[in-house]
């Protein structure tokens, strides 16, 4: 894609994340007081739609969609549409309050859902066209999807606590963008979050915070790192 129309498109994306979240942190249910650690306090979904956390979402909103359109085959585009918008705004939510909303994590599902079935829709390469076909694209993305939700549930399984579920629900969408790449696009993305995250948990140590920390910002992110550097 054009640079110039690439950018228009980020910056389109951008503002209607942005118009979007503010009405969906409105509408957010709270989780159940019982869902609670005893003496923890949580920022309320509402609190969050000020200026700067919208401008920020936004603003990551569109640099995703401008690594995708710049990145990505176009053919592959559908299956990342979820994580560009759903994805980037439940990562802001996650830093924000250390909690990923299900109903909201729901709406990334269908998203990504719909992503992957848009893939056939694509035009099929040419049989002596390089790159994979467009039912080579879904067959690996279903199994990047795959892939990544077992290694977070086993990861999720061991770790006690320290990783929450809410991390494993989105594993599936970040295997199923990468995957409908290519394999090496879905393991990067895998890797880089995982170097992200590592990284993060010693800033929170050396900052004596122990415990839980956001950890969908830093899978997220990874996702678009290793499409920026490998795509």
């Amino acid at each position: 894609m054009d640079p110039l129309l690439a950018v228009a498109v980020s910056a389109v994306v951008g503002v209607v994340v942005v118009t979007v979240s503010r009405w969906v942190l409105r509408r957010l249910p709270e989780p159940p007081d019982d869902q609670l650690d005893e003496g923890e306090s949580k920022i309320p979904y509402a609190a969050l739609g000020t200026p700067l956390f919208l401008l920020l979402t936004g603003t990551a909103s569109a640099i995703g969609t401008g690594i995708v359109v710049l990145r990505a085959p176009a053919e592959a585009w559908p299956a990342w549409v979820g994580l560009c918008s759903v994805g980037v705004l439940l990562a802001a939510i996650d830093a924000a309050t250390t909690w990923l909303p299900l109903r909201l994590t729901r709406v990334l599902w269908g998203l990504a859902a719909a992503g992957i079935l848009a893939l056939v829709l694509m035009p099929t390469r040419a049989a002596d066209a390089a790159g994979p076909t467009t039912l080579e694209r879904m067959l690996t993305a279903l199994a990047c999807a795959l892939a990544l939700w077992l290694f977070f549930g086993v990861a999720w399984f061991f770790s006690r606590g320290a990783l929450g579920f809410g991390d494993v629900r989105i594993a599936p969408v970040l295997g199923a963008a990468g995957g409908a790449v290519s394999w090496d696009i879905a393991a990067a993305g895998l890797l880089a979050g995982c170097l992200i995250g590592a990284a993060w948990g010693v800033v929170n140590l050396a900052r004596r915070r122990p415990g839980q920390f956001p950890y969908a910002p830093s899978q997220v992110a990874g996702s678009f790192l290793a499409l920026a550097l490998f795509g």
